[in-house]
């Protein structure tokens, strides 16, 4: 499939399969999606990815495509069980520590191409202290984007972008609004939760609209997330100064 110089920013790819697509030239910034996937056939030379799905996966082959010491301390870590895996990582990722240098992107690879909603949750966990706002956000768009149905790990990935003071972020509240389209009940009401708390906008409200239309018990949840917010304004106005 060709889209080659194509504009597709902001495009949602929820459960697109995007195996032998051209991305040549193409803008894909703050692109999103939940349970996409690709492979090496998809190619992405020249893209614009900034903000998107892409970004992370795409910079992270790159970097270690062309950088040995990280190749050889993934085929290393990548033999090692899951305890294994979140024990080495959580030691390297430490400042000083003897491989620190390869740790971050050896672990963000784990992290990316782990099945494992236990250990992806973990090693976000141990990642996200060592990481940029900008590589967090890489981080938390292409999280959900990979294995959406995990409810420990968008929780994870949700409560670290509230702690950074990111949630308000544009592209952060795109991945939290394609959360809504989940398959599973947990994420999307964990997703309803936080837009709806978080100062929700338009796009916010209309998401979580149609979010309801195709799953009406997810109306439950955003009536008492309406109250919630109607209590608390109440009660905020009743507070002497």
């Amino acid at each position: 499939m060709d889209f080659r110089n194509a504009d597709l920013s902001e495009v949602d790819f929820s459960y697109s399969n995007l195996a032998g697509f051209d991305f040549t030239d193409t803008n894909l910034r703050e692109a999103t999606g939940i349970l996409v996937t690709w492979d090496k056939t998809t190619v992405f030379p020249t893209s614009e990815l900034d903000g998107s799905i892409f970004a992370l996966p795409v910079a992270l082959e790159r970097r270690i495509r062309d950088d040995c010491r990280a190749q050889d301390w993934l085929t290393r870590v990548g033999r090692l069980g899951a305890a294994e895996k979140i024990l080495w990582s959580a030691d390297q990722l430490r400042a000083g520590a003897p491989h620190n240098d390869a740790a971050l992107p050896v672990a963000q690879d784990l992290f990316w191409k782990s099945g494992a909603p236990f250990l992806q949750s973990q090693l976000l966990f141990f990642l996200s202290p060592r990481m940029s706002d900008d590589q967090i956000r890489e981080m938390l768009n292409a999280s959900p984007s990979h294995n959406a149905a995990s409810g420990a790990l968008v929780r994870n990935a949700l409560d670290i972008a509230i702690r950074r003071r990111m949630i308000g972020d544009g592209d952060i509240r795109a991945m939290t609004r394609s959360l809504l389209q989940s398959k599973d009940t947990a994420v999307r009401e964990r997703a309803l939760r936080v837009l709806s708390r978080h100062r929700p906008s338009v796009d916010d409200v209309s998401a979580v609209y149609r979010a309801i239309e195709q799953h009406p018990n997810l109306g439950a949840t955003y009536v008492l997330e309406t109250a919630r917010a109607w209590a608390s304004n109440i009660w905020s106005n009743l507070r002497p100064d």
